[in-house]
Parts: C-alpha cells; sequence; structure tokens
C-alpha cells in the first residue's frame, strides 16, 4: 500500500518543517502515547536524530550507542528505537534514532534514513514551497528528459509560428 503526503508553504522556504508525532514502539494492542514534535527534513544528515527532551517525555530507553559524525565533530550519543507518525498519518514504524542537539525550537531531524524509503520532491513554483513525500517509491522523475521534451516542444511551436512581418506584408498588397 502507497501512503503519502504533501505540506504546502506560502513563499519559499529555506528549511523544510513540520509536525511529526513520536511514539515509543508499537507492543501488542497497548495504549501508546504519541507526542507531536517540531521537526525538520534534512537531506544532509544520513540518520534521524531526537532531542532529550523527546526522550525525556517519552521516557524513552536507551537500545544501545552509536558514534555520531556532526558539524561539531563527533560523539559517542545513545540510540533508540520509536515510531515517527508523519503529516496526514504516514505512519514508520521502528525507526533507529540518535540523541542529539538540535536548532531551537526543533525536537526531531527526518534524515535520509526516512527519506530513502520512498519519493521525496521539492517544488517551487510561483514562488511558493510545496514538499511532497511517498513510500514507497513508485516513479523515476527525471527532469533532464523533461527539460529536454518541454524545450524541443518549444522550438517546433516557434518554427511553426507565421512571421508576423511577412503576415503584415502579406495584408498590406491587398
Amino acid at each position: 500500500m502507497m501512503h503519502a503526503l504533501t505540506i504546502r508553504y506560502i513563499g519559499i522556504r529555506r528549511v523544510i518543517t513540520s509536525s511529526v508525532g513520536v511514539s515509543a514502539p508499537f507492543l501488542g494492542s497497548a495504549e501508546v502515547k504519541i507526542i507531536p514534535f517540531a521537526g525538520i527534513w534534512d537531506t544532509g544528515a544520513s540518520s534521524s536524530v531526537l532531542t532529550k527532551n523527546v526522550v525525556e517525555r517519552l521516557n524513552l530507553k536507551p537500545t544501545g550507542q552509536t558514534r555520531v559524525n556532526h558539524a561539531g565533530g563527533s560523539d559517542i550519543t545513545n540510540t533508540y528505537l520509536v515510531n515517527f507518525i508523519l503529516p496526514m498519518n504516514v505512519t514508520i514504524e521502528n525507526v533507529v534514532v540518535t540523541e542529539g542537539k538540535l536548532p531551537s525550537g526543533v525536537d526531531l531531524l527526518i534524515g535520509m534514513d526516512i527519506i530513502n524509503l520512498g519519493d521525496f520532491s521539492i517544488t517551487n513554483l510561483s514562488s511558493n514551497t510545496v514538499m511532497s513525500f511517498r513510500i514507497p517509491s513508485s516513479i523515476c522523475y527525471d527532469y533532464v528528459s523533461d527539460a529536454n521534451t518541454h524545450n524541443k516542444l518549444e522550438e517546433f511551436k516557434a518554427q511553426r509560428k507565421p512571421n508576423n512581418t511577412a503576415t503584415k506584408k502579406k495584408r498590406k498588397k491587398r
């Protein structure tokens, strides 16, 4: 089954953000606490990250530790197992995340471990940003092929368009 989400922003966005629900892994039919957090989508991050705030609010227990490389160097940090509930109820279960520091007001980073599960696109038509994501991947977009087809069509239209100067001269002769 395919799942998808689209977020429309007014104006051009330099950072793609969304609310992301986070829970401990689903265990049987037990009630699970899902808490929404402010998240950013980051194609430059190989893995997803959550802050100490998320760990504390969900009372998460570490599943291990790993070395994490970041702009400030590298650290050994705890790993956790969580579920993500993305916008439009796109749910990704059993995600291994690391704990880290994120910009103020952000508690979650969606990295390439999630983005690589499907198709991710950002468009900026009419100076408005639209982000769309679906899993699983279903189509390969090739903007070079699209551009070549578009350009050939424009050339064809230009060749078929009558020369305005020649048309005006014919009208004057009548």
